[in-house]
């Protein structure tokens, strides 16, 4: 993932994490870890927007099979992801439609789960809905 060099494959890898998530999530748990770390690494680096949606598909799928730890960093990471503060104006707004993205692909897909957690994220939930970008207002 974090060497793959186009588009293809890393969206790819992205559906691949998502799947084996959803469909091997006993015999991955011990991998989960480094998986969502990785995804994590990726996603804030990324700048092609297919690929960020597919990684948080990816996320939202490994959060239903997260422990507790993990789920809390997923959340905790994307918090701080709309929250940080970004050199450039552009940089800015794409990182916040990168937290939204996940954190809309998390709802979907762990709706159950993400319950639990609302202490966390629903804050920065509250504060994107008057974001002046309106592609993230909405996600």
């Amino acid at each position: 993932m974090r060497h793959g060099l186009g588009l293809p494959t890393r969206t790819a890898t992205a559906d691949f994490i998502g799947m084996i998530a959803t469909y091997h999530s006993a015999a991955m748990q011990p991998h989960m870890d480094k998986l969502i770390s990785c995804c994590l690494l990726v996603l804030k680096s990324e700048q092609s927007l297919a690929v960020k949606k597919a990684l948080s598909t990816a996320l939202g799928n490994t959060f239903k099979v997260a422990s507790d730890a993990q789920a809390r960093e997923i959340l905790s990471t994307m918090v701080k992801y709309y929250t940080e503060d970004q050199e450039h104006e552009d940089s800015e707004a794409t990182i916040r439609l990168t937290a939204g993205l996940v954190l809309a692909s998390i709802s979907t897909k762990a709706s159950d789960k993400i319950k639990q957690y609302t202490e966390i994220f629903m804050p920065t939930a509250y504060v994107a809905m008057w974001d002046p970008n309106s592609r993230t207002q909405y996600t």
